[in-house]
C-alpha cells in the first residue's frame, strides 16, 4: 500500500482528499468501536491531509513527493494492520485503503498480462485515464475521492453485524470498485460520425449541385 499510495498521488489534491477520507473513516471507527486511538489517529490524519490541502490545490506549491507519500501511505496500512488484531472487522479496516489498492493492483495486473515492464512509467490507471478523458483533473480527483468515501461508508455497516450483511457489503464494495474501474469508459465522449465533405461526394454527370 505504501507503494500504492505513491502511484496514485499523480494529480493536485487526490491524496490530500484520501488521506481526509481514510482519516475520518478510522476516527469514525474508532468511535464506534469504542478504541480512543483509533479516533486520535483518524483525526490526526484527516487534519493533516486539510492542512496540506490548500498548499497543494487548486494550484500546488509544494507537493507530498516521495517522502510524504511513503509517510501517509505506511501510517494508513500499519493502522489498518492495527485496527484489525483490535478485533476491527477485516472489511471495515481495509475499505479506507480500498480504492488505491484496487486501481494499482488492477493496473499493475493488466500491464504484466500485457507483457509490459510494470516497473516502467506509464498513464493507465484509472484515475490517470478520467484525467486525460472527459473528468479532469479535477472530476478525476472527485470521482477518486467519491469511490473511496463510499467504500468507507459500506466497510463502516460491516462493523458489529451479521454474515449476511457483511456478504452484502462485500458485494455492493465490488459494485462501487467495478463502477470506478469502468468510469473512463462509462464518462468517454463518443466520436461524432465524419460530416460529408464535397470531396466525399462523387461528381454529378450533369453538374449539378445539392445543398442541404
Amino acid at each position: 500500500f505504501v507503494n500504492a499510495f505513491n502511484f496514485m498521488d499523480g494529480l493536485n489534491g487526490i491524496s490530500a482528499v484520501n488521506a481526509m477520507v481514510a482519516g475520518a473513516g478510522f476516527a469514525l471507527m474508532g468511535t464506534l468501536e469504542d478504541l480512543t486511538w483509533l479516533q486520535y489517529f483518524g483525526a490526526i490524519t484527516a487534519g493533516a491531509g486539510m492542512g496540506f490541502l490548500p498548499h497543494n490545490f487548486p494550484t500546488a506549491r509544494i507537493f507530498l513527493g516521495d517522502a510524504g507519500s511513503y509517510f501517509f501511505g505506511a501510517a494508513l496500512s500499519i493502522v489498518s494492520v492495527l485496527a484489525m488484531t483490535a478485533d476491527v472487522n477485516p472489511i471495515a479496516a481495509i475499505a479506507p485503503l480500498w480504492i488505491y489498492l484496487a486501481d494499482t493492483g488492477v493496473t499493475l495486473l493488466r500491464r504484466f498480462q500485457r507483457g509490459e515492464n510494470v516497473l516502467e512509467a506509464h498513464r493507465e490507471h484509472t484515475y490517470q485515464r478520467l484525467t486525460d478523458g472527459t473528468a479532469g483533473p479535477l472530476g478525476s480527483v472527485a470521482i477518486v475521492s467519491l469511490s473511496s468515501l463510499v467504500v468507507v461508508l459500506l466497510g463502516l455497516m460491516a462493523l458489529d453485524n451479521t454474515t449476511s450483511v457483511q456478504a452484502a457489503v462485500v458485494a455492493a464494495m465490488v459494485v462501487v470498485t467495478a463502477l470506478y474501474l469502468w468510469s473512463p469508459k462509462l464518462l468517454a465522449t463518443p466520436v461524432p460520425a465524419p460530416v460529408p465533405t464535397s470531396a466525399d461526394t462523387p461528381a454529378d454527370p450533369y453538374g449539378r449541385i445539392d445543398r442541404p
